[in-house]
């Protein structure tokens, strides 16, 4: 029943109900709780028929109508997706009357065609371009589908953590993270946990099934449910383009605005380390924490750390915080434009101190 579930997250039809499709599924799984009218009886569920005004039953469904399966038949797997498994063998080129959409066959080829269209767009799973395309009425001239580039769907054990290529699904990052959880130490998996959780919301089966993390990142949606935990975690990515390779940190610099990130033009996105959590040991008092490789000498070093307290005036308002300039660093500020040049040609220039209640939002 769990996997029955999974399938229809964020498919099923409000119109005809969320019960009725659930409860014709059931049917198909072993763990779906009916005895079938064998071992229980007086409580089975098929005895105890409830009918209401005469013609109404609580039944759903009876299974008795249901065709046999045969066990002795397979189910034929299309062979023509059989074949794609296979990788695309030469570059494929489809040119309309305002797009021109490429399938390179190797990393070479796309990054030299990254280089000749430094705007192009690179499609894999189209979850976030196809719905730009059709209902926000965007166009993109030139569209790169590199899903089939080996190196774009490697995933990679090291010291560090575990890469994945830029085109892997997430699903198959979530089967990866799961083998990994079920073969290393709970405190070094304990960011993949954190991704498991995210992914468990994350959009239906079938969107996982294509959707890259590569372009979950690119996108830099400000709603992403991963980024802030590729953050959080310091994940890092691999960047090429024909001038070379750079590695960097996703972090604030990273993501420079609102979907924009720090990769250039040029630039693809290779690959993300998801690091393995790293251990250590912290003794001490909850205003501080001591991190050390051993239980030994993070005791030595908590008893050698002394603690003074000064008193300080609360400060509770946020007026009071003004007052006493106590921010949280960086400060940030919204600014767009030349502001010193837009004072000097305005007419009117209003000055003093706006406040507002909680929650209010200024759009």
């Amino acid at each position: 029943m769990q996997e029955i579930e999974e399938a229809f997250q964020g498919n099923l039809c409000r119109c005809t109900g969320y019960r009725p499709i659930l409860e014709g599924y059931k049917t198909f799984a072993k763990d779906a709780g009916c005895c079938g009218r064998r071992g229980n009886e007086a409580g089975c569920c098929m005895s105890n028929d409830q009918e209401i005004d005469g013609d109404l039953s609580m039944k759903l469904f009876d299974p008795s109508e249901f065709t046999p399966l045969d066990q002795t038949q397979d189910f034929i797997f299309p062979p023509e997706l059989l074949l794609l498994d296979k990788g695309a063998c030469k570059q494929l080129r489809f040119k309309g009357e305002r797009v021109l959409w490429i399938q390179p066959s190797n990393l070479t080829e796309l990054l030299d065609l990254k280089s000749q269209h430094p705007t192009a767009k690179l499609v894999v799973g189209n979850t976030e371009v196809g719905i730009e395309i059709k209902f926000k009425n965007m166009l993109y001239p030139v569209i790169l589908a590199p899903g089939y580039i080996s190196e774009l769907n490697t995933v990679q054990y090291t010291e560090g953590g575990i890469i994945f290529g830029a085109a892997c699904s997430l699903t198959l990052i979530r089967e990866e993270l799961r083998k990994a959880m079920s073969e290393l130490p709970p405190h070094q998996t304990q960011v993949f946990q954190a991704v498991l959780e995210q992914l468990q919301w994350f959009a239906g089966q079938q969107i996982r099934n294509v959707a890259a993390v590569g372009g979950n990142i690119m996108t830099a949606s400000p709603i992403s449910d991963l980024n802030p935990v590729f953050m959080a975690a310091g994940c890092l990515l691999t960047l090429l383009s024909k001038g070379g390779k750079r590695v960097v940190k996703i972090d604030d610099k990273f993501f420079t605005g609102y979907r924009k990130t720090a990769v250039k033009p040029e630039e693809i996105l290779l690959s993300i380390e998801i690091p393995y959590t790293r251990k250590v040991t912290c003794v001490g008092h909850i205003i501080g924490a001591i991190v050390a490789d051993t239980k030994a000498h993070a005791q030595r070093a908590a008893r050698a750390v002394k603690i003074s307290y000064k008193e300080l005036k609360p400060i509770i308002t946020i007026q009071e915080a003004i007052e006493s300039q106590s921010f949280y660093e960086p400060i940030r500020k919204l600014e767009r434009g030349n502001l010193s040049q837009g004072f000097k040609e305005s007419d009117h220039i209003i000055e003093g101190t706006s406040f507002s209640p909680p929650k209010i939002m200024f759009v």
